[in-house]
């Protein structure tokens, strides 16, 4: 299965409420998976990998309510094309 990226959004530019809500309401319902800069690597299971395709594939609202107070991890949000 081929995975195509098509936009990226830092955990850390997500800074306020209204930028939070905007953000769910534009990508929520979309295909994401998650990027660590401080591992380097897409989020698969409990560990950290290379490959994206390989990546596990959640909406960008369950990635986000699993991840937003992770801003030290340097956690990216890719909304993704299957």
């Amino acid at each position: 299965m081929e995975v195509k990226i098509l936009e990226k959004i830092p955990l850390l530019k997500i800074k306020n409420k209204n930028t939070e809500i905007r953000i769910l309401r534009i990508y929520g319902n979309r295909m994401c998976v998650i990027y660590s800069e401080l591992e380097k690597g897409y989020k698969k299971g409990d560990t950290w990998i290379e490959d994206h395709n390989a990546a596990d594939i959640l909406t960008f609202n369950e990635w986000y309510e699993k991840t937003s107070d992770k801003k030290s991890d340097g956690i990216v949000y890719c909304v993704i094309k299957i």
